[in-house]
C-alpha cells in the first residue's frame, strides 16, 4: 500500500488572483514560477494570506541568502552543489561586499519582476521535506521532546537569573 502524501510544492494548495481577476488554486513551484501573472493572495481570511506569505518569504530568504539572482553563489559563500547548503563563509568578504550583493540581488530580482529558476530547483531539490503526510521528514515537527518541555526549562533558567520578571 502507498504512503499518503500532501506535497506543497507539487500540489495546489495556494489561492491566488491571477492577472485576468480569476482565483487560483496553485503549488509552490506554480507560485513562484508565475509569480508575475499573479496580483495577490486570495485566502479566506487576511490573516491566512499573512501566515503563507511569511512562509513565502522564509522559502526565498533561504535561497537568496545563498544565491544571487542570477543563480550563483554569492563570491562569499562556498555552497555545497549537491545539497545546495552553505559549507563556508568568509566573513571578510563578506563585510567587504556582502550586504552589497544582497542589495543587489533583491533590488534585480524587483526589476526583473520574477523569480528565477534557482528557487524551483531548490523546491523540487528540497520537495521531500515539504510533504506533510511524511512520516520520514516531519514538516514543521520536532524530532524528540516536545516544546512544552524546553519552554519550560528555559522559563526555569531564566527565573534563575531575573525572577522578579516570571513572577505570578
Amino acid at each position: 500500500m502507498s504512503e499518503k502524501s500532501f506535497n506543497l510544492v507539487t500540489e495546489p494548495w495556494i489561492k491566488v488572483i491571477d492577472e485576468d481577476n480569476l482565483e487560483q488554486t496553485v503549488s509552490l513551484e506554480q507560485l513562484f514560477t508565475n509569480a508575475a501573472h499573479y496580483q495577490q493572495l486570495a485566502g479566506e481570511m487576511k490573516s491566512q494570506d499573512l501566515a503563507i506569505l511569511r512562509f513565502l518569504l522564509a522559502i526565498l530568504t533561504t535561497v537568496y541568502s545563498r544565491y544571487n539572482a542570477d543563480g550563483k553563489p554569492y563570491e562569499w559563500l562556498t555552497i555545497d552543489e549537491q545539497s545546495m547548503r552553505p559549507v563556508s563563509f568568509d566573513e571578510d568578504e563578506f563585510e567587504d561586499s556582502g550586504k552589497d550583493d544582497l542589495l543587489q540581488t533583491w533590488n534585480g530580482l524587483y526589476h526583473a519582476q520574477h523569480f528565477t529558476e534557482i528557487v524551483t530547483r531548490y523546491l523540487q531539490k528540497y520537495a521531500d521535506r515539504f510533504d506533510l503526510l511524511s512520516s520520514e521528514h516531519l514538516f514543521t515537527k520536532l524530532h524528540g521532546p516536545s516544546t512544552i518541555h524546553w519552554c519550560r526549562k528555559i522559563r526555569l533558567l531564566l527565573r534563575e537569573k531575573e525572577p522578579w520578571r516570571l513572577s505570578r
